[in-house]
């Protein structure tokens, strides 16, 4: 099955998209992890027309751990989104 930090975004993703009335789909595709000196979580996200299922832009958003892994993989996913969120409100 899908392993729980894509489901975590996956969720957060589902959100805006359920409440906030977009002209974009929004997906998640990976969510990554790297263990260096500190802990960084990266989101891959891409953004579809549903009216013809085209993919429209592929966005990354990074973020630090700092001890709660849930809450930096839903930052990262917003942060993916942020600049490009404005244009579909």
């Amino acid at each position: 099955g899908e392993n729980i930090e894509k489901l975590i975004g996956r969720s957060v993703l589902t959100i805006l998209n359920k409440y906030l009335d977009l002209k974009a789909q929004i997906v998640i595709d990976d969510i990554f992890t790297i263990k260096g000196k500190e802990e960084l979580v990266i989101a891959q996200v891409s953004m579809y027309n549903p009216d013809n299922n085209l993919i429209q832009k592929k966005l990354v958003g990074s973020v630090y751990v700092n001890n709660d892994i849930s809450l930096a993989i839903a930052k990262a996913c917003l942060k993916a989104i942020n600049r490009k969120i404005c244009m579909y409100i």
